[in-house]
């Protein structure tokens, strides 16, 4: 009921609010989310999936298909992770929505909370506080597992939304 015959409902339609699950939370309650093993591992992993996807999405976007590995080795492989969020932000792309926006606050969430459950042992003090005040990384850090799918599964929706813009964008300069 309420879904047309040979459509299929996506699992995060890209009117799910990000914002609604990016709530307020004790810096103690946030400490013991950023010290749990389990979290950590789901954050790299998760992080890890979305750069390769990026570096895809980038190579192409500026390669051909011939030159794609090459790109992916020679290029993709020396840029940190922010470095292709940034390059993301500025591409030339048609119209996508708000796929792009919501997929780049996404990704800097990610991207700056591995960093810092990565490079930090114990997240205490004005590291916690610098944590708790950014809303992009709190979207993880508050969310729990099945919230963490959504965002999950809103993230692999907008990477679709924009990676068919990137296939326009190709066509174009064809």
């Amino acid at each position: 009921p309420g879904v047309r015959a040979g459509r299929r409902k996506s699992a995060a339609p890209l009117n799910f609010t990000l914002g609604a699950m990016a709530r307020r939370m004790k810096e103690e309650d946030a400490e013991k989310v950023l010290h749990s093993d389990a979290f950590v591992g789901r954050i790299v992993r998760l992080s890890s999936a979305a750069e390769s996807r990026l570096d895809i999405l980038l190579a192409f976007y500026f390669s051909r298909e011939k030159s794609i590995d090459d790109f992916l080795v020679l290029v993709a492989e020396r840029l940190n992770f922010s470095a292709k969020i940034d390059i993301l932000s500025k591409l030339k792309l048609p119209k996508e929505g708000k796929a792009r926006a919501t997929l780049l606050r996404i990704l800097r969430g990610l991207s700056y909370l591995r960093n810092k459950v990565a490079h930090d042992y114990y997240i205490t003090g004005v590291k916690l506080t610098r944590i708790t005040d950014n809303a992009d990384a709190m979207l993880f850090v508050t969310a729990n597992r099945r919230e963490q799918g959504r965002i999950k599964s809103q993230m692999e929706v907008c990477f679709h939304h924009v990676w068919n813009a990137v296939e326009k964008s190709n066509k174009k300069r064809a």
